[in-house]
Parts: C-alpha cells; sequence; structure tokens
C-alpha cells in the first residue's frame, strides 16, 4: 500500500514527465496524456487490492471469488463502463479504469458481506505442523523427533510415520546437499492433515532449481552403495498416493500426500 501511494503521488505530481517517455511531444498531446495518467492513478491502488484478492482466493481454494473478481474487473466491468464512457469522447474514456476496479471491489464487499468473511480461514490450524531448518546448522534428528511425536498425536498411521521420516531424514539432506544462492538457505517442512485421514507433506526451500523426483532411482544397489541417496524417493514414487515438484518463484516445492 506504501509503495502504491507513492506510485500514485508521483503519477499525479508529474505526468507530463510520464507522458514526455511514452513519446507525447506537442502541448495538446501532454496535456491529453497528463489528464490521463492523473486519472488512471486512481486505480492503482483498487486494482492493487483486487489482484491481491484475486490470488489470495485462488490459494484458498475459494475458486468462484477468485473467479468472480477476475471476471468481473477484466471483462464485465471493463466492458460496460469502456462501452458507456467512450461515447463521451477519449477525455472520459480514461475512467474505465478506476470505475471498474472499484465496482469489482464495491461487489466482492457486497458478498464478503452476505457471506460473513472476508478471510475465509479456519479459526485454529493448531493441528498443522511446522518446521524451519536452515541450510548452515541443520538439526534433521530434533525435526525426526518432532515430527515423530506430533504424527502420535494426530493418530497417524504407521505408513503416514514412515513417510514423514524419509521425507525428514532423507529427502530434506538430499536437498541440504545442494548449492544455495546464499549463505542462509532453508527448508520448511509443514504436515498438513486431510478431512479423507491422509496427511500432506510439503517441503519448500530456496536452494538452485533442483527436482529431487530427477534423481535416478533405477541405479540403486544396496550391495555397491550407488544411489543411496535416491532410496527415499524411490520408496515416495511407488508407495505414496500422490506427489509432485514444482519451481515456483524462486523456490522449489515438493508436496507429499500419504
Amino acid at each position: 500500500m506504501v509503495v502504491n501511494l507513492v506510485i500514485v503521488v508521483l503519477l499525479a505530481a508529474v505526468p507530463q514527465w510520464i507522458s514526455f517517455a511514452f513519446g507525447l511531444r506537442t502541448d495538446a498531446e501532454l496535456a491529453m496524456g497528463s489528464s490521463a495518467i492523473r486519472i488512471y492513478a486512481l486505480c492503482v491502488i483498487p486494482s492493487g487490492v483486487n489482484m491481491v484478492l484475486t490470488y489470495y482466493y485462488q490459494a484458498l481454494g475459494r475458486e468462484f471469488i477468485s473467479y468472480m473478481l477476475f471476471t468481473l474487473r477484466s471483462f464485465v466491468f471493463f466492458l460496460t463502463f469502456s462501452l458507456v464512457f467512450s461515447l463521451g469522447g477519449i477525455g472520459l474514456f480514461w475512467w474505465t479504469y478506476p470505475c471498474m476496479e472499484l465496482a469489482a471491489l464495491a461487489v466482492l464487499a457486497i458478498y464478503n458481506q452476505r457471506t460473513g468473511s472476508w478471510v475465509y480461514l479456519n479459526e485454529d490450524d493448531s493441528n498443522v505442523f511446522r518446521a524451519f531448518v536452515e541450510s548452515r546448522d541443520a538439526d534433521l534428528g530434533s525435526v525426526s523427533k518432532a515430527v515423530s511425536e506430533y504424527l502420535k498425536g494426530i493418530h497417524a498411521t504407521a505408513a503416514q510415520s514412515y513417510f514423514a521420516a524419509i521425507a525428514v531424514e532423507e529427502v530434506c539432506a538430499v536437498i541440504l546437499g545442494q548449492p544455495f544462492p546464499s549463505n542462509k538457505g532453508y527448508i520448511q517442512f509443514t504436515i498438513v492433515p486431510q478431512d479423507d485421514g491422509t496427511v500432506t507433506l510439503h517441503l519448500r526451500d530456496n536452494a538452485k532449481a533442483f527436482n529431487p523426483f530427477d534423481l535416478d532411482v533405477e541405479g540403486i544397489s544396496l550391495e555397491d552403495g550407488r544411489g543411496l541417496d535416491a532410496l527415499g524417493i524411490k520408496v515416495i514414487k511407488n508407495k505414496a498416493q500422490e506427489f509432485f515438484y514444482r519451481r515456483y518463484a524462486g523456490f522449489n516445492t515438493l508436496v507429499i500426500r500419504v
């Protein structure tokens, strides 16, 4: 919000500089451009709020709200206001942008008021396990012990405890063996129990791009000691109900459901 507010002030204070940067040179062009930029500046903050909320609801699995907000601002209200304001000429047309953002936000506010929530978060998430492992002084033993106690507390099955132990002791060890962009490497380890009795293991790290599932699990040999670092990955591939890897926003993310 602070950054957006600074941008709004700059847009309103020196619109002619921005107009000049876009190739407007004559007095008439600069006047038209300055007016358009000042009007457009009004939509910067509501636009930022709408975009953040769109991704927020998507992350929560509230697909309807996310899709509704995206559709309203990028199609319904954009088309409606652009058709109306275009009748008044180019000077009036620029009001399309702040009006569509504010209208979409207003509809969202009405919807959330009727449903009784803006955040849609569960009140109690104390049954979620979280651990933070730093690459410099990683203590996987203590994490493994904490995971074991947590799973015992939620009455996890023997198979789920086994997979969690593999994820901590073997998969995390493989990840920590990868190069990190700085000496502040870390792994975020989370366990989330699901309503269907399964648990989901989430691992996120800031190491350089590395997909553990790309390790050669066919070349493992216990007799020769080959590929032992991929042994845990092989077990996960063969026995887990679901697993996938994704590189996103500079992080490696690994999800395992057992």
